[in-house]
C-alpha cells in the first residue's frame, strides 16, 4: 500500500468500525476523517509548512505568533526604508514575492540555500534587473549599491 501507512488489516478494521457506527461507508469521508485522526503528528509539519509557503507575505508573517520561523524574524526586522534604500532588482524580487532572494540580499541567515551572496547575472536570469544610474556603477554584485549610490550623491554635493 502506497499512501495507508498501516498494515491493511488495520484499515480494514478501522474501515468496518467506521461503518458500524455511522450506519454506512463513504469512502471519501473515511479517508478524511482517518488521516487527519490517525496521522496528525507525521502531516501537521508538512501541512504548515505548504500553509506557510503560499500565504507567505509581509501580512501574515509580521503577525503570526511562530517565534522561531525565519520568516516571521525577517519580515519584523525589515522595513519599508530597508526596500527603499536597496537596489531596484530587490525591490522587483520584494514586490513579486520573492523573499528569498531578499533574505540573501539582506544576508541574513539563509538555511535555504548555500550560496548566500547575489550576483546581478542571477538577477538578470530571473528578469528582476531594472538597472538605474547606480546600478552601472557597481561591479556585478548588488550588495555595493548602497555604497556607490552613497559616493554619487557625495561626488554629486561638491
Amino acid at each position: 500500500m502506497k499512501y495507508w501507512l498501516i498494515p491493511r488489516e488495520k484499515l480494514l478494521v478501522n474501515a468496518l468500525t467506521f461503518a458500524n457506527k455511522t450506519g454506512l461507508f463513504n469512502p471519501s469521508l473515511f479517508s478524511e476523517i482517518y488521516f487527519f485522526l490517525h496521522n496528525q503528528d507525521r502531516v501537521h509539519g508538512k501541512l504548515v509548512d505548504e500553509l506557510c509557503s503560499v500565504v507567505r507575505s509581509p501580512d501574515v508573517c509580521r503577525v503570526c505568533i511562530v517565534n522561531q520561523c525565519i520568516w516571521n524574524i525577517f519580515f519584523r526586522n525589515i522595513e519599508k526604508l530597508h526596500i527603499e534604500r536597496a537596489p531596484p532588482c530587490i525591490r522587483n524580487a520584494y514586490f513579486k514575492r520573492k523573499f528569498e532572494l531578499v533574505l540573501r540580499y539582506f544576508s541574513f541567515a539563509f538555511p535555504l540555500e548555500e550560496k548566500a551572496t547575489l550576483s546581478c547575472r542571477e538577477m538578470i536570469e530571473r528578469k528582476l534587473c531594472s538597472p538605474d544610474k547606480f546600478c552601472k556603477t557597481i561591479k556585478k554584485n548588488p550588495a555595493f549599491y548602497s555604497t556607490e549610490k552613497l559616493k554619487l550623491k557625495i561626488i554629486n554635493a561638491k
